[in-house]
This record gives structure tokens, sequence and C-alpha cells, in this order.
């Protein structure tokens, strides 16, 4: 309970500067930024909310580690990586050769797609050290091949290695940003499994994304889809404010919760995906040797008639089901919270 209350707490300061920010006092306030002690505790509340765990010490013998196991790991692991992607991009190329990609596929032909993107996801997860998934709960993801309704599995948001996690574990689909359908290295990947691209926007409402998650959950036809409804990274810490589209159908879901713990050769490294530039973050996976992943499959959330009716009433009471089973504080941020914190970062950088 301290520990959510401190969160609680470093989050509303970071609220604050947020709010001082939108001000027209803000330029005279950056000024003396550094004198501020509201501003100097909000760097340690980012790096709990935003960030994850402290990263690297910056000792010179452990940084001089990371580079040289950057230098040797990361361009075989990247030179593998690609060569694995492109050689997915080529299989499901002729799989999906002939096919309507907005209908489901042919039940031999699915079964092979899905066979080929998780060996592939389970290979690139090797490569970056994971060498076993820890899995809590594994009768219900037993079920979720078996169902032909409960096909909707939503997951807290990390890191860029929660998608070949997913897709290793359930064989599943996903909603991806609307960038990555012009990313010629995963866009074709993506539109081969039939997932869906969505844009993130605060005021444009995609009505479509509601009635086609409805569409595929009615039919068994389709590979399962994930769903991450926070819309953006967390530190892995929290569980962040929820999107609508997973909740509209009314249909049941299986809620899981991703946990990362980095083993060798820095139990401190940062996996999550937050403040820090993708390259750098990028930097901090490879660099290291092994890590562990648990993943918590909890019990099917079957909505009441209520819910049916109101999709509000079932997100939320979905977030706090999944928060009072994985202990993880609800911290009420979302994208473009993080967005405005990012940009008011740059500001305080370039004062």
């Amino acid at each position: 309970m301290e520990e959510k209350r401190q969160t609680e707490t470093e989050f509303r300061i970071i609220k604050v500067i947020i709010a001082i920010k939108r001000t027209t006092f803000f330029k005279s306030i950056r000024s003396h930024a550094s004198k501020n002690k509201i501003i100097d505790f909000s760097k340690k509340a980012t790096k709990s909310l935003s960030s994850g765990e402290k990263s690297h010490s910056c000792k010179w013998g452990k940084g001089v580690m990371v580079i040289s196991f950057f230098v040797t790991l990361a361009p075989i692991r990247i030179l593998i990586v690609g060569i694995l992607t492109i050689s997915l991009q080529i299989v499901l190329f002729f799989l999906t050769l002939g096919l309507d990609k907005n209908k489901p596929y042919p039940k031999k032909r699915k079964a092979m797609i899905q066979k080929s993107a998780k060996f592939v996801s389970r290979s690139i997860l090797f490569l970056v050290g994971i060498t076993r998934i820890k899995v809590n709960g594994k009768e219900n993801l037993k079920k979720i091949a078996e169902c032909e309704t409960e096909r909707v599995i939503i997951s807290n948001h990390i890191s860029i290695l929660d998608i070949p996690i997913s897709m290793t574990l359930f064989g599943c689909i996903f909603l991806a940003k609307a960038e990555t359908k012009n990313n010629n290295f995963i866009g074709p990947i993506i539109q081969s499994l039939q997932g869906m691209f969505v844009k993130r926007t605060k005021n444009k409402k995609d009505g479509w994304i509601f009635t086609e998650i409805e569409r595929r959950c009615k039919n068994d036809d389709y590979i399962p889809l994930c769903i991450y409804p926070e819309g953006t990274t967390s530190n892995g810490k929290c569980i962040v404010s929820f999107k609508m589209g997973a909740f509209s159908s009314g249909y049941p879901l299986h809620p899981t919760i991703l946990k990362y713990k980095p083993k060798f050769p820095f139990k401190n490294v940062n996996i999550a995906y937050a403040l820090q530039s993708p390259v750098m973050n990028l930097l901090e996976i490879l660099s290291t040797m092994f890590i562990e992943v648990e993943i918590d499959c909890l019990d099917f959330y079957y909505p009441n008639e209520e819910e049916k009716q109101n999709p509000r009433l079932l997100r939320d009471n979905v977030r706090k089901y999944m928060s009072e089973k994985s202990g993880y504080p609800l911290v009420d941020s979302s994208f473009f919270d993080k967005k405005e914190y990012v940009e008011y970062l740059k500001l305080k950088k370039e004062n």
C-alpha cells in the first residue's frame, strides 16, 4: 500500500509539472527549474513511473562492459533477427497468396501461418536472451486455443519484446499503430497476419475498429486477437489508462500480465520502452545476455449484463481486476500524457 501511495503521489507531481508547462508563466519558471524542489523530485518519479528501474550504473567498468556486449552481441543478433524477419515475410507472402485478407483464412493455411509466426517469434526471443518463459496459469493458456468466443487477449504493454512473446504463446494478431503499416520491415507481416492498424489521436473515433473486433470475436476462424489497451508502453510497475477498443464487443476477455527480469550481466537493465529513444532501449536489451520473462495468464473475465451494456464500466472493472491480481497500482495516465511529458523534458533540456 505504501508503494502504491508513493507511486500515485509521484504521478500527481508529474501532472502538476505538466500543468505548469501549459501556463503563461512557464518561461519564467523553467529558467529556475534546477532550483525547484518539485522539478528535482520529479526526476525520481519519472524513473519509477515512466522509465522503469534505474538503468546501468555510470561506473566505468560497467560502461565498458555494456559497450563490449553491444559491440560483440548486437551485430550478430541484429543480422540473424533481420534474416528471420525477412524469411517470415517471404513465407507469409506465399502462404497468403491468392487469399482475401479481409476474410478468415482456410483452417490448414491459418495453422501454417500461425506455426511460422510462432517459430520465428520464439527464435527471436531466444536470440535476445529469453530462453524460457515462465507461465503462471497454464490451464488458462490452453483454453484460448479451444474457445470459440473468448478470443481477445489483453495485456499490459512494456517493451518491444511483448509482441513476439504474445505471438509465441498465443499465436495471435495485434492492434498496431498506423505508422507501422508503412514500415517495410514489419508492416507486411502484420498485414499478412490480418492485424489492424489504429491511429492514436485524441478526438478522432475509429468506430470501424469496434465493429471489426466484434466481427472477429464472433468468428472463430480468425486468428486470436491480442490488444494492449493501454495504447502505449509503461515502466512495467503500474497499469495506466485503458482505451475502449478491447471492451466494445462485450465478449469474454483473457487478461494477462507480463513481467521482465534481466539476469546477466546486469540485473537492473531497463527493458521498458518508455522515455528513452528506441536506439537506447535497443542498446540496453541487446547488451543483456539473459532475460527472464514471466506471464500471468489470469482467469477469463466474463462480463455481466450491465458490463455488456456499458463498455466503459467493463473497461474500468477489467483494469481493476488486472491491478488486484498483479499488485500493480492504477495510474490515470495515457499516451498523450507521456507525449506531453517528453515535450516538457525537451524544453527543459534546451534551457
